[in-house]
């Protein structure tokens, strides 16, 4: 006999969601071949792919393809009614021999998430036994309300938002998702988070949790990926963030014009890898806040336009997001149309970047949403999101050259013996580089100098690879005079 499938709450990016909920649909999707399971297996935390999941099913269905699902609605009953065509062969319910109900979350006994039935869905899903007693409250976690934290002064002076957690973050805790946003946030900007997946969201996933205790081996903390809300994991967090915004609010004071009053200080060197582990040095003073940067477009005339930055707050200054504008879509500018490649907008972003950060989704292709961009139409008419994409491709290249090694010739000053000239080998040089070739290729490049007494040797090279290689070595030579920060 088939045991439906009822929800004690509705599912959705806007509602409270019950965990076994969560899970049971994950399982179902999953059986249905609407969600891949991650290699970590099921989890009852909702996430992205569940959502997107239950996208897939309702697009599938002829339903509206929204992402919610509610306990009397026509999403779980074509869900019911599918499962139940499904029961028939093989004859097992995929939630096993008891029906999933109320009375499930009073239990006082040790309440076991029922596996699916299915080998394959078996095989990923979660393990983990969850206890709770009678006098517990229902397992749900709290919507993402899009408002921005309190701005709290930070005793540097600069401006920091301080995580203060409503709630612990552990993989069996109710958590709250303005937190869990919040944390993924930071340990993305340290280079702690993987968001090629799925991008960047407010949902716990294992990534986080993985991302947790890369941050605590980091710091010499006790590694259990857990962070409480008045424990040594946030503390420790928020230090290293009011470090890096410390240093931010030190760029922006450099780049003030001179006072009457005093010689403005001389920007201080970016260290290569950010996140200390003791409290920022206290600066005295209010910080001065830097006026709006002006932007500069081209026109159909190539002549430039001034026009405000319409995203201040990025990493990269307005001189390399110009250079790297220049060099991609020149007088298209925002609304530029690669008709080969198909790459967009003013940086000239290829599918595969736009996977890479989460504006499309790695599977279909179709448009996330993220920053607000639904269609080609919203990216191009929205200047805002493109800086807002090109300035996290470019965080996600840094982390990358990161990793293969490649940033560290930025620090090391090394000198190549280019085709036109010596090199210096600078970020702004390496991340233009990867903006044009990927961080892979630029390693590839900087092996083979290497290999090559400090140069580029292309008799040894096949056409397409001294190609690539020129590319680089022309990037890398046209912004190793560029500022890279604001």
């Amino acid at each position: 006999m088939f045991n439906p499938f009822r929800l004690k709450q509705p599912i959705g990016e806007a509602y409270n969601m019950d965990l076994d909920d969560s899970l049971n649909t994950k399982t179902a999707l999953a059986d249905l071949g609407h969600m891949k399971i991650p290699e970590h297996g099921l989890t009852e935390f909702p996430d992205r792919p569940m959502i997107d999941g239950v996208k897939s099913f309702q697009r599938e269905q002829g339903l509206a393809v929204d992402g919610v699902m509610k306990p009397d609605g026509p999403t779980i009953e074509r869900l019911n009614r599918t499962l139940a065509g499904k029961q028939s062969n093989p004859p097992k319910s995929i939630f096993g021999p008891r029906p999933i109900n109320n009375k499930a979350i009073n239990n006082p006994k040790p309440a076991v998430q029922t596996l699916p039935a299915t080998p394959q869905v078996r095989a990923g899903a979660v393990k983990r036994t969850r206890e709770r007693r009678e006098d517990d409250p229902p397992a749900v976690v709290t919507p993402f309300d899009g408002k921005p934290p309190s701005v709290a002064k930070a005793k540097s002076g600069s401006l920091f938002q301080p995580i203060n957690l409503k709630r612990p973050i552990t993989p069996a805790t109710n958590v709250d998702l303005n937190d869990t946003g919040r944390v993924k946030k930071a340990l993305h900007d340290l280079g702690l988070l993987d968001t090629r997946d799925h991008g960047l969201d407010e949902f716990p996933d294992q990534p986080m949790i993985d991302g947790i205790k890369s941050f605590q081996r980091q710091q010499g903390l006790r590694e259990d990926g857990e962070m409480k809300p008045d424990g040594e994991t946030v503390q420790r967090l928020n230090q290293v963030m009011a470090a890096r915004d410390e240093e931010s609010t030190q760029v922006a004071q450099a780049a003030q014009p001179k006072s009457t009053g005093g010689q403005a200080k001389s920007r201080p060197a970016s260290p290569a890898h950010p996140a200390p582990a003791n409290p920022p040095t206290q600066l005295s003073g209010t910080p001065s806040v830097a006026p709006p940067a002006m932007f500069s477009t081209l026109d159909k005339q190539g002549k430039f336009q001034g026009a405000k930055d319409p995203f201040p707050q990025s990493r990269e200054s307005a001189a390399f997001r110009n250079k790297i504008h220049q060099k991609e879509s020149a007088a298209g500018n925002y609304s530029a149309v690669n008709k080969h490649s198909g790459a967009l907008g003013r940086y000239q972003m290829t599918d595969i970047a736009l996977k890479e950060i989460g504006l499309k989704d790695r599977k279909t292709g179709q448009w996330t949403g993220k920053y607000g961009v639904r269609s080609q139409s919203d990216f191009l008419n929205n200047p805002k999101a493109q800086e807002q994409a090109v300035s996290e491709l470019h965080r996600a290249h840094k982390v990358q050259l990161e990793t293969n090694g490649a940033w560290a010739a930025a620090g090391n000053k090394q000198t190549i013996t280019g085709v036109k000239g010596p090199i210096t080998v600078t970020e702004a040089g390496l991340l233009a580089a990867a903006h044009r070739q990927g961080a892979k290729a630029v390693r590839e490049y900087l092996n083979h100098v290497s290999a090559n007494k400090g140069g580029l040797k292309t008799s040894n090279l096949d056409k397409k690879t001294e190609e690539k290689f020129l590319a680089i070595e022309t990037r890398m030579r046209e912004f190793q005079n560029v500022p890279l920060r604001p």
